[in-house]
C-alpha cells in the first residue's frame, strides 16, 4: 500500500472500515452533505411537532356507563336459593354446638348404613346469619361439624372418609344453624 501523508499503513493492521475512511480522506472524493434535523418516525405512531395544533389530536371516547346496580338484599331469605340436597341434616339451637339425643341416634343410624356402603361424605357446618363469614360464626360451625364427626368416628367411620367444612352463615334459605351430610365430590 502507498504511503498516505508520509505514513506507511498495512492493510492487515487496520479494520476494513478504517481503511475506507483513510482512503476517502486521502483522495478527497466523498464529502457528506449537511442534513436538516427532522424527527424520526416510530412505526405505528404519529409524528408530533410543536407547530401542530392540539385540536386535531383524537380525543378518548367517553367511558361507557354501567347500569345502576339493583339494590336487592342478597342475603334476604326470599332471595336465597333452596339448600343443596343432603343425605342428612342435623339442626342446632342458636349459638349452641351440642347435639340432642335424637340427633345422636340419627347420626348413629346413618353411620351403621354408611359403614356397609363405603365412599366418602362431606360434613358442612353452618352458623350465624345468612352470608356471615366472621370468625365467631366460622368457629361455631366448626365446633358443630366436629361434634357430628366425633359421633361418626365413635361408630367406626374412618376420618379419611369424612370431608369437614366450616362455612359460617348459609347462602341458602335452609336452616341457619345446621350441619349437612352430603355426598362428597371426591372419590376414594
Amino acid at each position: 500500500m502507498k504511503a498516505l501523508s508520509g505514513f506507511r499503513i498495512s492493510a492487515r493492521a487496520l479494520p476494513l472500515c478504517a481503511v475506507a475512511v483513510l482512503c476517502t480522506l486521502a483522495f478527497g472524493q466523498a464529502q457528506a452533505a449537511p442534513v436538516d434535523a427532522e424527527p424520526m418516525a416510530i412505526p405505528m405512531s404519529p409524528i408530533r411537532t410543536m407547530d401542530k395544533a392540539d385540536d386535531d389530536v383524537p380525543q378518548a371516547p367517553a367511558p361507557i356507563q354501567a347500569p345502576a346496580p339493583v339494590q336487592a338484599d342478597l342475603f334476604d331469605p326470599a332471595n336465597l336459593p333452596n339448600p343443596a340436597p343432603s343425605i342428612m341434616r342435623i339442626t342446632f339451637d342458636d349459638d349452641d354446638d351440642t347435639l340432642s339425643n335424637e340427633a345422636v341416634s340419627d347420626i348413629k343410624a346413618f353411620a351403621y348404613s354408611f359403614k356397609e356402603r363405603g365412599g366418602r361424605v362431606s360434613l358442612r357446618g353452618y352458623a350465624g346469619t345468612p352470608g356471615s363469614t366472621g370468625s365467631n360464626e366460622r368457629r361455631l360451625s366448626l365446633r358443630r361439624v366436629l361434634a357430628v364427626r366425633d359421633v361418626l368416628m365413635a361408630e367406626g367411620i374412618k376420618p379419611d372418609r369424612l370431608d369437614v367444612r366450616a362455612l359460617g352463615g348459609a347462602r341458602d334459605n335452609g336452616p341457619q344453624d345446621r350441619v349437612d351430610i352430603t355426598k362428597s365430590g371426591r372419590e376414594e
